[in-house]
């Protein structure tokens, strides 16, 4: 009888349905705060302007067409969240985990994302102008046609990342890491790379060349390359 009752149970931890991704849970107002438990919850276009939900664990939520703008959503765990099209316009998200996240032409104006994880996150035509991003890790994301004009980029780790066909006038970007990421017919209007590491870069096609490169490296015919 207890092989019965052991095999029965664990034919049912096999059987249990997990969670997925698509399967989005009903909003838990309630947890809409600090430390909030939110995975998976759907939030599409919804109203959460100022709301502290640092820390607060929101991975694989729907926040779709959301306005966060200026929430406190520092240190929270959106890995893997869907925030396409959403407003984060002056949010705080220092040190928040958006590691494989969707920010697809998601307004970041003046966001503070300092020490970010967004490694392999989706920032295709997202507006980053003005944004903080110091010491951000964005190995391998996607920024192609974003707007990054005057953000701030030192210290930021762009190992691998996809930076074709941006906006990059005026940012700073001093000590930040390109090694094999991609600018092709990005704008560098006034932007110093003095101090940028560029081993393995591919930038062809360059709408204008930086103000000023690292040693060894030039940009004719905007192309940039080593010497």
């Amino acid at each position: 009888m207890k092989k019965i009752l052991i095999l029965f149970g664990l034919v049912s931890l096999v059987i249990k349905p997990k969670i997925s991704i698509a399967d989005h849970l009903k909003p838990n107002n309630k947890e809409l705060k600090p430390l909030g438990k939110l995975a998976h919850n759907n939030f599409k276009n919804s109203i959460l302007v100022g709301l502290d939900l640092s820390t607060a664990d929101l991975s694989n939520a729907n926040l779709s067409g959301a306005n966060l703008s200026n929430a406190n959503l520092t240190g929270a765990f959106l890995n893997l969240a869907n925030l396409s099209e959403s407003n984060l316009n002056s949010t705080i998200m220092f040190r928040s985990n958006l590691s494989s996240a969707n920010l697809n032409g998601a307004d970041l104006r003046g966001a503070d994302l300092r020490g970010g994880y967004l490694l392999l996150a989706s920032l295709k035509g997202a507006d980053l102008s003005g944004t903080d991003l110091r010491g951000s890790f964005l190995f391998r994301a996607n920024l192609s046609g974003a707007n990054l004009s005057n953000a701030n980029l030192t210290g930021a780790k762009l190992s691998g990342a996809n930076l074709s066909n941006t906006n990059l006038a005026g940012a700073k970007l001093s000590g930040a890491n390109l090694s094999k990421a991609n600018i092709n017919s990005a704008n560098l209007n006034g932007v110093d790379m003095s101090k940028v590491i560029l081993q393995g870069v591919t930038a062809k096609k360059l709408l204008s060349c930086p103000d000023l490169l690292p040693r060894g490296w030039v940009c004719e015919k905007n192309t940039l390359f080593q010497r």
